[in-house]
């Protein structure tokens, strides 16, 4: 099937390790240093006779890179809501009808929950019944540094695994630095990774 031509253009920088071109000129050699964005394989095949063909550039080249990690928490990241309750109201429900036995103002900015109980007979919810409405209010509770820190590094090393799982790493350096008391995590990781991506050629450039 027809392929569109293209070239292959490294997507970061780094060195490289292995370059195996399966279509197209090769541009550059194992132990090159190159920016993201150069040129690896071309899909502008000079001939002899100063022809050119085009192609879609296909290879398989690894790179040594550094990739740089940086995540920062704040007082939110571990904050969490403890409910007070707030009021309480109790309410006799016959065909629907409510009659409050214990009655109490819901303030605002409450978190409600209501518990109804109705009375059966032979299986049978009868239409009588109570209906006890609890409103509670959020509060931001806040854990010492030392939990929150701890809480951090589970979060951080939990992220850290999933994100770099399947990358072949040589080396990683990690420093926690403070802010507000709130921990930032700097993670520099030198690893190995497949490079590169396509870039369409524009064909008419090439034959004016």
């Amino acid at each position: 099937s027809f392929r569109e031509p293209c070239n292959l253009i490294a997507d970061f920088d780094g060195t490289l390790l292995t370059v195996e071109i399966f279509n197209g000129d090769r541009e550059v050699l194992p132990g090159n240093a190159v920016k993201k964005g150069d040129l690896l394989i071309s899909g502008v095949v000079e001939h002899r006779d100063m022809s050119c063909t085009y192609c879609e550039a296909r290879g398989r080249i690894t790179a040594l890179h550094t990739v740089d990690y940086q995540k920062k928490y704040t007082k939110k990241d571990f904050s969490f809501v403890s409910l007070e309750q707030a009021s309480a109201r109790l309410s006799l429900d016959i065909f629907s009808l409510k009659l409050p036995l214990i009655y109490c103002r819901i303030p605002d900015n409450t978190v409600n929950m209501k518990k109804e109980k109705y009375l059966s007979w032979n299986g049978v919810e009868l239409p009588f019944g109570t209906v006890e409405e609890n409103s509670y209010t959020e509060c931001a509770l806040y854990p010492d540094d030392n939990i929150s820190y701890l809480v951090a590094i589970d979060d951080y090393t939990n992220e850290y695994y999933h994100k770099f799982c399947n990358t072949n790493i040589i080396e990683s350096k990690t420093e926690v630095t403070f802010e507000d008391g709130c921990p930032i995590f700097d993670s520099s990781i030198n690893c190995i990774d497949f490079m590169g991506v396509k870039s369409p050629i524009n064909t008419n450039f090439y034959e004016n």
